[in-house]
């Protein structure tokens, strides 16, 4: 089953080295680019993806004016820049940010980008595993909380049932 992709990307060579990369890596991605945060706030409120991977610097802002949006839509985000620096990492990484890649000039960049989507996907999955597993337990705890009350009621009732039984006789 294909990934859904969020693309943004205001460079139409990366727009169209990413879309080469793909087709010749065959790689099982279904892909909507979009080039501009205008454009990125859209489609992230009308549409859902299983990943988005963004450029930092956009013709109309960064990645940081949507990237609280997709984190809170639990998807992750992967952002991509050519004129990084440690800051915006640290930045992006503390927004929620699954990780933040350099360009190169050369584009060997994209290279790295189809293990990122595997490892961003691997990390949701468990991550949702995880929270299940507590809901479960959680549930599990409840249950036997209810179980615990319910046999000291009995208990209770079971005690009064002696005495009334026992002034019978």
């Amino acid at each position: 089953m294909a990934v859904i992709i969020l693309f943004i990307e205001d460079d139409v060579i990366d727009q169209m080295a990413f879309k080469r990369f793909v087709k010749t890596e065959r790689l099982d991605y279904d892909i909507v680019i979009v080039d501009s945060v205008a454009k990125a706030q859209e489609v992230i409120s009308s549409s859902t993806f299983e990943i988005v991977i963004s450029d930092f610097n956009l013709g109309d802002g960064t990645a940081f004016d949507f990237l609280h949006d997709i984190v809170e839509l639990d998807v992750p985000a992967i952002i991509l820049t050519g004129a990084g620096n440690e800051e915006i990492a640290v930045k992006a990484m503390s927004f929620g940010a699954y990780d933040y890649i350099i360009k190169d000039h050369n584009r060997n960049y994209l290279k790295i980008i189809p293990v990122v989507v595997k490892k961003a996907l691997q990390h949701l999955h468990d991550k949702r595993y995880a929270q299940k597993l507590q809901e479960d337990l959680f549930k599990a705890q409840k249950l036997q909380s209810v179980g615990t009350l319910a046999a000291g009621i009995a208990h209770d009732y079971n005690n009064l049932l002696a005495v009334i039984l026992g002034y019978l006789n």
